[in-house]
């Protein structure tokens, strides 16, 4: 017997809460945006990488080629801030195995410039989510246990915080000053 079959009905017959939407794409995320989100925690989080990256290329240049001609190391004639940059910038590059070899595949600055763009996007979208996950945690933390903040404050929005509420500008004092003195 054959088996029966139940007839096809048009996307208007059926009610619109019983349709099956479309599938959402799946976004492939570039490797150095999930690493720039690694970066940004964890290394330096508000960098100039355009700058760090163009310094960081010229300076391991500057090395090589003193070091093929037989010189000194030139990092110790840059300043502190010069060896600091170089310092954070060699810690980008042992974060993703080909970072380097795409870096001095780049002929031009603009590739260095997307590549920079794509490290940064991912600090910056970790920054925001760190960012959004401290403000329901900070009313926890600020709350009296089994007591409220008068007035109360949203946990998702930063509307009515910092000076302008009681309890927050209290933390926000300077420990020099006394927040309950108007003077």
């Amino acid at each position: 017997m054959p088996a029966t079959r139940r007839a096809h009905t048009s996307a208007d017959d059926e009610a619109p809460g019983l349709r099956v939407g479309a599938r959402k794409k799946i976004v492939r995320t570039d490797l150095l945006t999930h690493m720039g989100r690694h970066f940004g925690r964890t290394v330096y989080a508000f960098s100039d990488l355009r700058y760090l990256l163009s310094q960081g290329l010229t300076r391991t240049a500057e090395i090589e080629a003193a070091r093929d001609a037989g010189e000194d190391d030139p990092s110790n004639t840059w300043s502190a801030k010069g060896r600091q940059e170089f310092a954070v910038y060699n810690d980008l590059l042992s974060m993703h195995e080909g970072l380097e070899k795409r870096l001095t595949e780049c002929k031009t600055a603009e590739e260095i410039e997307l590549v920079a763009d794509l490290i940064h996007k991912g600090a910056s979208s970790a920054r925001a989510e760190d960012t959004k996950s401290l403000k329901p945690a900070i009313v926890d933390l600020i709350t009296p246990p089994g007591g409220s903040i008068s007035p109360p404050l949203h946990r998702r929005q930063k509307i009515g915080r910092g000076y302008n509420h009681y309890v927050t500008g209290e933390f926000l004092c300077p420990a020099g000053l006394d927040w309950t003195n108007d003077e």
